[in-house]
């Protein structure tokens, strides 16, 4: 026990040892005998005592620095290699800045790699002055993004670092099989043999702070790899898993990697076989507005009341404003925010090019603007001057009727907005034809259970990305059946905005039927809870110049119709026997 300097090393082991390189000049073959001595040293000091033991290590740091005096002389331009190999002192348990296994182990690889490497992103973290990124650019990896994660090159670094048919085992954070920076892993991976992966997600390790996986892979090459995968819902199992309980993950490349069950599997095949990825539709999505500094541009109620009072005309740019957290299903809460809309300039859909906000032409804005004005000129996200917003060439699409959705919410939430308030940065908006049929699909259960499952970078519940929702396919159906779903978000929207939340909910119950109609037809139709045909049949819109209080009755009559209904009753409370419905509300 107390010999084993030359069993653990604090390395750098990242950073290789300046042969590693291309551009390598240590020229193992024409000091081999000296190498060999180094190893011969290393042994019998495993064994050694005392004044031995002592003897032993001055050998050891005289050969060392013998190898580098032929290796490289005393030229300057090759100091940093020779002060590279001499500087390595394991007696002094010194971390050292370089890593090679043939010096400081006397071996070329390993027959296992274990480890649990730090989750560091590149562009985040510093070696001091260095960012992470920077320092390990140039160190060849085929893993290496910039905006990665540094245990992609730890991955890559241990497999490297295997013999054939070596096995390294991980535990790291499971970003990697989704994210948009894991690519070059999977794409590496996919080029090894991976044999066993689980998928711990949340609540496993009490102090993990990133939702993780076990990875074991083996470091050889083959044309088809068959990897077993398991995503881990209860932890209590973890001891008592077998073979049976994974799944068998196959054509392995570099897309994401998703653990899915049979069942599951058959659910993602179906939707996108007779789906179109919602960027294939007519309509655009957009960011909400970026400030720059929201203590200056976004008021309450009060602040713009006083705005006003001094100048009228400060009401021609103050518009209202939503938050992420303001956007909930079916419906918007506005929370009495406002935007002083100093906007940069843009063109309307005609062609029309409306000039940046003069904010001398509005006295009052540009006095309460002054108070922060040091801040302002600071900011990047600025305009002409420091009193403008950013750039926003599609700022006349706020103006539209507009699917509203945040990026962060426990479960999806969109709404439709027909006013003419303005977003910010922390939610995005939908523009374009046939919306009103779209959100009720991106409300649906269906569309909420594929969106986490199937398409949402890293599966973290509460986090909604552009990436993951331009690709949910939804079907393109008949007008007639559009118009069912139609109709049903407007009394859903009346419902929520008149306290009728029952009525919201059983009518979303309704929805999350036809869409289960019309992905499994034949499922639902062989369990008698096929709905489409009845709901076609008695929906009716509401009237034109209907009051809201016909409105109200009209959406008790129809709850109520709904609830006793044979076809429709029968489906809301039996399709929860149905295999795919289980799978989708998660029902064990």
């Amino acid at each position: 026990m107390p010999n084993l300097e030359f069993k653990f090393v604090t390395a750098n082991s990242l950073i290789g040892l300046e042969e590693d390189k291309p551009q390598a000049t240590l020229d193992y073959a024409k000091t081999n005998s000296n190498i060999e001595d180094l190893q011969s040293i290393r042994e019998e000091y495993l064994q050694a005592y005392g004044n031995e033991k002592e003897d032993l290590k001055e050998q050891f740091l005289n050969l060392q620095k013998d190898i580098a005096q032929k290796e490289f002389g005393s030229g300057a331009a090759e100091m940093n290699k020779k002060m590279q190999l001499i500087g390595w002192n394991p007696f002094k348990h010194e971390e050292s800045n370089w890593f090679n296994p043939k010096w400081m182990f006397g071996v070329e690889d390993f027959d296992v790699v274990i480890g649990n490497p730090p989750y560091i992103q590149l562009q985040k973290a510093r070696d001091g002055k260095e960012k992470y990124a920077d320092l390990y650019k140039g160190e060849n990896y085929d893993t290496f993004e910039r905006t990665g994660d540094i245990y992609a090159l730890f991955y890559e670094k241990g497999i490297n670092l295997l013999n054939q048919n070596g096995l390294l085992c991980y535990i790291t954070s499971n970003k990697w099989m989704r994210a948009k920076y894991g690519k070059s892993l999977r794409n590496f991976f996919s080029d090894k043999k991976p044999i066993k992966l689980i998928d711990l997600g949340p609540g496993v390790f009490n102090t993990a702070t990133v939702d993780t996986n076990i990875l074991l892979i083996e470091n050889s090459e083959q044309e088809q790899t068959a990897l077993k995968a398991l995503t881990l819902t209860d932890k209590e199992k973890i001891n008592t898993l077998s073979d049976k309980d994974f799944t068998i993950l196959t054509d392995l490349s570099e897309d994401s990697w998703i653990i899915l069950s049979p069942e599951e599997y058959r659910i993602k095949q179906k939707i996108e076989q007779i789906g179109t990825p919602l960027k294939d539709w007519d309509i655009n999505i957009y960011r909400g507005i970026l400030t720059g500094y929201n203590e200056a541009f976004i008021i309450d109620d009060a602040t713009k009341d006083k705005l006003i009072e001094k100048d009228p005309k400060s009401a021609d740019i103050i518009k209202p404003i939503l938050r992420g957290r303001d956007v909930k299903r079916y419906k918007a809460e506005f929370a009495d925010l406002w935007l002083i809309n100093t906007h940069n300039g843009y063109k309307t859909s005609d062609g029309k090019y409306i000039k940046p906000i003069d904010v001398n032409d509005y006295a009052a804005i540009k006095e309460h603007l002054d108070q922060y004005l040091e801040k302002l000129q600071k900011r990047q996200d600025k305009g002409i001057t420091p009193y403008n917003l950013r750039n926003c060439a599609y700022l006349k699409e706020f103006e539209k009727e507009k699917i509203v959705f945040t990026k962060a919410s426990k479960v999806p939430s969109f709404t439709l907005i027909n006013s003419n308030e303005l977003l910010l940065q922390t939610a995005y908006i939908a523009t374009g034809n046939k919306i009103k049929f779209i959100i009720a699909f991106l409300n649906s259960k269906l569309i909420n259970f594929c969106f986490y499952k199937f398409y949402q970078s890293g599966g973290i519940e509460g986090e909604i990305t552009y990436q993951a929702i331009i690709v949910i396919p939804i079907i393109k159906t008949s007008k007639e059946q559009q118009k069912s779903f139609e109709i049903l978000v407007d009394f859903i929207i009346f419902a929520k905005e008149n306290g009728l939340e029952n009525e919201a909910e059983k009518f979303e119950s309704v929805i999350d039927g036809l869409v289960y109609d019309l992905y499994f037809e034949d499922e639902m139709k062989k369990a008698n809870c096929y709905i489409t045909d009845r709901i076609t049949e008695v929906i009716e819109p509401f009237k034109e110049n209907q009051t809201d209080e016909e409105k109200t009755k009209y959406i008790k009559k129809f709850y109520e119709f709904c609830s006793k209904d044979k076809i429709i009753f029968h489906s809301l409370i039996h399709r929860r026997t149905i295999k795919v419905v289980q799978i989708i509300n998660g029902d064990k």
